[in-house]
Formats: C-alpha cells, structure tokens, sequence
C-alpha cells in the first residue's frame, strides 16, 4: 500500500530497527486498532490488528488516535476511548499483541473527559500523560458552550496512577489564528492533538485547531507552542508560522533513519472517509518548528 492508500486519521509513526511503524484512527466495523509497517515511509504492509475489544474492556465505541511510546523497555499504546480518556495498553512489541495496561486516572482519579492522550517523560526521567481536556463553559436550554485546553498529568513511574493536580498547559482559544466552532446550539473551542518534542534546546508543543478559509470554511490546521524554560512547566508561547494550513493536522514528529527530522499529519480533516497520512520534511530553525525549505 501506498502512504496516500492508507485511510486513517491522527497517524502517528514509531521507528525502530529499519522498520517504520503507522498507527492511527479508523473507519471500521471492528472496534481495534492496527499497525502498518514499512522500511521507505511509502510502501506499508497490510494493517495488521494489535488490539481488539474483548468483552471485558469497558470502553463500547470511538477508538481513536493510538500512539506507541517505548518506556523503560516496554511498548505502550496511549489511545482514546469513548470520546472521554485515554487508556494505556502494553505489549513486547511495536506490532505485537497489547493489552489493557491500567485503568485510566483521568477517567477513574479525575473523572474528567480528555482525549489525545501522549507520553511525555521530563529531563529528570518523571512520566507526564498530556491530554485535550474538554470543559463546560456555559449552557441552558438553548445554547451549549464548551472550551478545550492542552493540560499535562504527572504519574507515577509505573504510569499506573496520578500524581497531584492537573497542569493547563495552553488555551487554544487564546491563538489569534484559531476560532470557535459553531454548529446548531453548540459552540466549542477546539484544542487538540498535543505531541511533545524536544529538541537539543527547546521543548515544543505540536497542537491542532480550526481557523477559517478565505470562503468562510472551517479549516483545519497544525500549530506549534514552545516552552519558555524548555520544560513542561514553562509558560508556552505560540508560534506565529503554522506548519500546515490546508485542512491537515493532529501531527507529530519523528525522526528517519537518515536522522532527518519528519513531520506526519492526516489531510483533508473535512472529508470523511478520505483522510490519509501526509508526510514533511521539517527543521528547527531559530527557536521554530517550520516545514523544511527546498
């Protein structure tokens, strides 16, 4: 298969030993998730299943947005559930058999509704869960009004359970370049995809939003925040410069095995059934994430 054959939403690739490894979010009647490998970022094998409802996990619908994190020697699929946490599972393997790991704290601890959830370990080796926390601003009879925030939660080392009180990292709402959502009598803010990269000096922030097309569209695009003392628990600033602004994002980065620095994103967002990866060549280039020049 083609990179661009591939019908998922949200990609995220994992690399490892010669072999590229795609998950991401699908349109399918099996509640699972898949893999895709390959070894030149454009032909992948077959989607083969690596995780599938059994009857006695919880979650009944919406299987989004995997991501696999190598940690303290295990694979860990952080994925989203419900539309309302997420959940760890663990495996051997980037495309072995997972399982359901621990129940979520955010759903169990906080009972609180996120999703996206990533991984994100600090410079002195402490394991953060950085997730879209969607909240109720105002409603009543007529209107509904909700608003999205990137928030990290610290865990303990064995990522089981966690540690104090959540940490609002940025606001969407608060990007010149991003708007409000408005559909019937909803109106809600949207701020999702977190992925953590750090480079050698920086630590920056992939997120997604909505702004509007010069025809009035909704357009989905993918941003970039930097932290202000290459931490977590900075003050996180907006870039101006998007990395994409054609109806693409939920990215994140990852490096190839020429050590060139990648950005993956799903495009169009608008069309369902026709999402597919989109693969960039990025660089880091005075304190900015920014789609490499050729």
């Amino acid at each position: 298969m083609k990179t661009k054959d591939i019908r998922i939403r949200d990609p995220f690739i994992y690399a490892e030993n010669g072999k590229y490894y795609m998950y991401g979010t699908e349109k399918q009647e099996k509640l699972c998730f898949k893999v895709y490998e390959s070894e030149d970022l454009e032909n992948w094998s077959e989607g083969k299943t690596i995780f599938e409802k059994t009857e006695d996990f919880w979650a009944e619908k919406w299987y989004w947005a995997p991501e696999l994190h190598k940690y303290c020697g295990k694979y860990y699929l952080f994925a989203s559930f419900e539309g309302a946490c997420t959940q760890i599972l663990i495996g051997d393997a980037p495309d072995g058999e997972f399982t359901s790991y621990a129940d979520p704290p955010t759903r169990t601890e906080l009972k609180w509704q996120c999703i996206d959830g990533t991984l994100y370990v600090d410079k002195n080796g402490i394991p953060y869960i950085v997730v879209s926390h969607n909240e109720d601003v105002f409603h009543n009879e007529k209107w509904h009004i909700s608003e999205s925030s990137i928030e990290a939660l610290r865990l303990t080392k064995d990522l089981k359970k966690s540690v104090g009180e959540p940490i609002p990292l940025l606001y969407g709402s608060e990007f010149e370049k991003s708007v409000s959502r408005r559909g019937n009598n909803n109106i809600w803010h949207v701020t999702e995809g977190p992925f953590m990269q750090r480079t050698e000096e920086n630590l920056y922030m992939l997120w997604s939003g909505f702004n509007k097309d010069s025809n009035g569209a909704y357009n989905y695009f993918q941003a970039v925040a930097k932290s202000d003392n290459g931490e977590i628990d900075g003050n996180w600033i907006f870039q101006d410069e998007l990395l994409y602004d054609n109806d693409g994002g939920h990215g994140m980065v990852f490096r190839d095995f020429g050590g060139n620095l990648k950005l993956v994103i799903h495009t169009p967002n608008s069309k369902a059934g026709e999402e597919h990866p989109l693969i960039f060549d990025i660089e880091e280039k005075d304190g900015k994430l920014l789609l490499k020049e050729e």
